[in-house]
């Protein structure tokens, strides 16, 4: 019985281990702003309808939590949610560490082309 019960603990233990998730979020387009107080380029994106309710979907339980948006595999951001993203609109600044050496320019590009953006709560 005693077994039972610990095998059956470790069982729930186990369902309880999140896994990892992520989401294409489509967009409208993306453009290059640049932001002259921080001297750098940003990149403004619109989401489609269906972006915005999966994006919205994605960090309404995440609050708190880092998500990590990617481009071809190419880390754009990793920001903490400070509540969910509900709106139709993002701004992706390089942060410390760039878009993975690519410009702002480079990837507002790839992100109309691809009309697309990744979202995960994976590093």
């Amino acid at each position: 019985m005693r077994i039972a019960a610990t095998l059956s603990g470790f069982a729930l233990m186990v369902c309880a281990v999140a896994h990892a998730e992520t989401v294409t979020v489509p967009l409208k387009h993306a453009v290059v702003e640049h932001d002259k107080d921080a001297g750098q380029d940003l990149v403004n994106v619109v989401l489609a309808p269906e972006g915005q309710r999966r994006i919205t979907t994605f960090t309404r339980d995440r609050v708190g939590r880092k998500i990590y948006l990617r481009l071809d595999g190419t880390l754009l951001t990793a920001p903490t949610l400070m509540s969910p993203i509900e709106g139709n609109t993002l701004q992706l600044s390089p942060g410390l560490t760039g878009f993975g050496n690519l410009s702002a320019q480079a990837i507002v590009t790839r992100l109309n082309e691809r009309g697309a953006v990744e979202v995960s709560d994976e590093k």
